[in-house]
C-alpha cells in the first residue's frame, strides 16, 4: 500500500470538505495542546493543537479512503511507519504554510473580502462534517488554519504564475479504443502453456472487424484457459508511452482494428479505434501537463525557499504524544447491520 503525499497547501481547504455524514466519535486536541510548543520557527512558537490537527485530518481521511486504522504500524522500512509517514507530512504542511505567508508581502499577496467569505464558509462547513467532529478542533484553531492556508495558496498560485504553459497540442492527442490483450498463463513447473496466444489474437481481430463488440468477444473466451482482460472505448494520448501507441495513432479511420505483440511481455493487444479524437481526454492531458509543469516550479521555488528560511526545530518528544492509535473514521453502517440494529431495539421494546 501507498500512501499518496501532498505537496502543497493548496489542496487542504478542498480536502477537508465534503467526504461524507459519517457518524465519529469527538476527540482531539486537549486544552493543554494550545499551550504545549511542538516545534519553533526562529523565535515563533508552534503549539500542538495546530499540528495535531494536521495529523488528524491526514489520519481521518486514509482511514477513510484506505482503510488504514489497522495498518499505521505497519513499517515502510525498518522502525519508520506509516503513522510516522503521514505525521512527517503534516509537520511539513505547518511548515510550509509559514515559509509561504512569510512572502506575502513581498508578492503583493493578501486576502480579500471574498477570500474571508469563502473561508467563513468552509470553516463552518469542516466543524459540522465527520472528520471536523471526530478531529473536536475549536473554531478558532480551524479558521486561522484556514485563513493560513488560503494566503499560503494564494502565494503558491504567484510563485507558478510564470510557469511555460504552452504546449505542443499534438503532442497530448487522444484516442479512444476498445482493446482485448491476451497473455500466457501461469503453468506449474514442468507444465506448458497449451493456449495459441498469437491464434487467438488473429480470431479477436477477426471478431473485431465484423464489429463485434468487445464484451461479446470477450466472454466466447473460457477464463479457465485464456488469461485476458479488456478495455472499452479506453482513452489513449500520445504522451502515455503505451507499447502499442504508434500502432493506434497509425490507425486512420473509426473501426479500424490492429494487433501489436508485445515481444518483451509475449503480450498481444488486438485494438480497435473507436475515435479518432477524444477531446475531453486530450484537455485532461494538457491540463495535466501544465499542472506537472506548476508542481515542478512550485518545488523548485519553495526548496530555494525552504533552504533560506528560519531554523525549524521540532521537539521530538512532545510530538511522539500524536499516535493514532484510537481510529477517528467510523465506517457507516451497513443496510444490514442497520436493519439488525432495528430488530434489536423493537425486540427490547416489546419486552
Amino acid at each position: 500500500m501507498k500512501l499518496t503525499r501532498k505537496s502543497s497547501v493548496a489542496a487542504l481547504l478542498t480536502l477537508t470538505m465534503g467526504l461524507g455524514l459519517f457518524s465519529g466519535c469527538e476527540r482531539g486536541e486537549t486544552a493543554d495542546d494550545a499551550k504545549t510548543v511542538v516545534a519553533k520557527y526562529g523565535n515563533e512558537k508552534i503549539y500542538l493543537n495546530e499540528a495535531r490537527f494536521y495529523a488528524q485530518l491526514s489520519q481521518y481521511q486514509y482511514e477513510e479512503q484506505y482503510a488504514m486504522a489497522a495498518y499505521w504500524q505497519t513499517e515502510l522500512t525498518t522502525g519508520y511507519t506509516y503513522e510516522d509517514s503521514v505525521k512527517d507530512d503534516a509537520m511539513a504542511k505547518v511548515l510550509q504554510t509559514r515559509i509561504l505567508c512569510e512572502q506575502a508581502d513581498a508578492l503583493g499577496v493578501s486576502l480579500d473580502d471574498e477570500d474571508t467569505a469563502k473561508i467563513s464558509e468552509a470553516v463552518e462547513g469542516f466543524l459540522a462534517s465527520a472528520e471536523g467532529i471526530a478531529i473536536g478542533a475549536d473554531e478558532t484553531l480551524v479558521k486561522t488554519i484556514y485563513t493560513q492556508n488560503a494566503l499560503a495558496n494564494k502565494v503558491q498560485q504567484e510563485l507558478v504564475a510564470d510557469t511555460d504553459k504552452e504546449v505542443d497540442e499534438e503532442q497530448f492527442a487522444c484516442r479512444d479504443m476498445d482493446c482485448i490483450v491476451i497473455y500466457p498463463s501461469e503453468t506449474e513447473d514442468g507444465e506448458e502453456d497449451t493456449v495459441d496466444e498469437a491464434a487467438a489474437a488473429e480470431e479477436i481481430q477477426a471478431y473485431m472487424e465484423k464489429g463485434e463488440a468487445v464484451d461479446d468477444i470477450y466472454d466466447q473466451y473460457d477464463s479457465d484457459v485464456y488469461s485476458m482482460y479488456k478495455f472499452n472505448e479506453y482513452a489513449v494520448c500520445r504522451n502515455d508511452e503505451y507499447p502499442f501507441s504508434d500502432e493506434l495513432f497509425a490507425l486512420k479511420e473509426e473501426g479500424d482494428v490492429v494487433t501489436y505483440h508485445d515481444e518483451e511481455t509475449d503480450r498481444y493487444y488486438v485494438i480497435r479505434l473507436t475515435a479518432l479524437t477524444d477531446e475531453d481526454a486530450t484537455a485532461d492531458a494538457i491540463a495535466k501537463e501544465i499542472s506537472d509543469r506548476e508542481s515542478e516550479n512550485f518545488n523548485t521555488k519553495y526548496e530555494d525557499l525552504k533552504a533560506k528560511a528560519k531554523n525549524f526545530k521540532v521537539d521530538e518528544d512532545v510530538w511522539a504524544s500524536v499516535t493514532f492509535e484510537e481510529a477517528l473514521y467510523v465506517a457507516p453502517a451497513t443496510p444490514a447491520e442497520t436493519e439488525e440494529v432495528e430488530e434489536t431495539v423493537e425486540s427490547t421494546e416489546a419486552e
